[in-house]
């Protein structure tokens, strides 16, 4: 089910003991970034998100129970891309929209690396035809990423038009 927001932020403020002010900053800005749920793919995270008792780290207790970064990328290998076909078959059956008829995948992740990355899979096991035109970034290029999905919007243009002009 995810977290909401404000149980995202009850429980940041409590893992971080952060301080009313820090507490009031963290809930702007999570207002602001307009994401109303949460999701994850550690379950350990569910069942005891702080530590207790507490380390000198959560950061440091995350890490230990994650399996460093090796143990956090074999994780996102496998969970962002299920998460990614879920959310997009659910956008598919709302539109009305066969994945055959996808003609751009536009894929932003915040966390993970590999190449090629989960935008690959996502159109594997999607079922998009070839062809299709795919850009996929991590969170460092989520506003280019998103204007790039916004012109293709904006102007209509096919993969195959884009690629005669650039």
């Amino acid at each position: 089910p995810g977290l909401s927001r404000q149980q995202t932020h009850s429980l940041l403020t409590e893992c971080l003991k952060l301080p009313p002010r820090r507490s009031d900053w963290l809930a702007g800005l999570q207002e602001s970034a307009g994401i109303e749920r949460r999701y994850t793919c550690v379950d350990e995270f569910h069942r005891a998100p702080c530590p207790d008792p507490p380390t000198s780290s959560v950061a440091i207790y995350w890490e230990s129970v994650l399996g460093g970064l090796e143990g956090r990328m074999e994780r996102f290998r496998t969970a962002s891309v299920a998460l990614a076909e879920t959310a997009s078959r659910g956008a598919l059956e709302r539109a009305g929209l066969p994945a055959a008829e996808v003609t751009h995948l536009v894929c932003v992740t915040c966390t993970g690396f590999e190449n090629p990355g989960p935008d690959t899979d996502l159109a594997d096991r999607l079922g998009l035809a070839d062809g299709h035109f795919r850009r996929g970034s991590g969170v460092h290029h989520n506003a280019r990423v998103t204007r790039c999905a916004e012109t293709f919007l904006e102007v209509g243009i096919s993969y195959e038009e884009w690629v005669g002009t650039h």
